[in-house]
């Protein structure tokens, strides 16, 4: 089923190559992963959110014309994303017990991008708002005795907004730098080894550097 996902991917991305006004792209993103929601139902234990990551994504970019200043903007990213939880027994009786875990999703975004140039001729402002689906590629925790966690959802969804700056350095080609933020929309904790009802919803906040051609 992952195997299927990921050649609908790379079908509906490359199905785009054929139309004259497609610009491909490769970038690159320092982002902060944190989680933005957290919730645990139990009547002696409180979930807490752990703060914020550093971790590095990349990918292609793909942006198709449907008019003089709006792109369809889409591609394929890895963007890894941090789960940090920190549990409290309510009264601290019990020590608190931290648990962090590395996924990595295959991203697929479909945004509408608005681009102007009105500064000057080859330096363009552009602002991007839509969302996209995250395949999940692997998740690991960062100690082997971690037990709250027992498995993650396959999937997540996303909405996202963001805007930058392009800059044209060729006839073809084109340089980009930004900033985005995306919000996953669902709960990734499928499963907990004790039976906790735990809900984590965790967003992304990416500064995007690029080259289009």
């Amino acid at each position: 089923m992952k195997r299927l996902f990921i050649l609908c991917c790379f079908t509906c991305v490359f199905s785009t190559l054929g139309h004259a006004q497609t610009k491909l792209g490769l970038k690159f993103s320092p982002l902060f992963s944190f989680n933005h929601q957290m919730e645990l139902t139990s009547d002696s234990l409180d979930a807490e959110n752990d703060g914020a990551n550093l971790k590095f994504g990349l990918g292609l970019v793909v942006d198709q014309q449907l008019t003089d200043t709006y792109f369809f903007s889409t591609g394929l990213f890895i963007v890894p994303k941090k789960i940090g939880i920190n549990i409290q027994e309510e009264g601290g009786t019990f020590p608190n017990t931290l648990e962090e875990y590395n996924v990595q999703y295959l991203q697929l975004p479909v945004t509408l991008k608005l681009m102007t140039n009105e500064l000057s001729p080859d330096f363009g402002i552009f602002f991007q708002v839509g969302g996209g689906f995250e395949i999940k590629l692997g998740d690991e925790a960062l100690e082997e005795e971690y037990v709250l966690v027992e498995s993650f959802k396959p999937f997540d969804v996303m909405v996202m907004i963001g805007g930058g700056i392009e800059y044209r350095v060729g006839v073809n080609t084109a340089l980009f730098g930004g900033l985005s933020y995306q919000r996953g929309v669902i709960n990734v904790i499928d499963e907990t080894l004790s039976n906790i009802d735990l809900s984590v919803r965790n967003s992304v906040l990416s500064i995007d550097f690029g080259i289009k051609f």
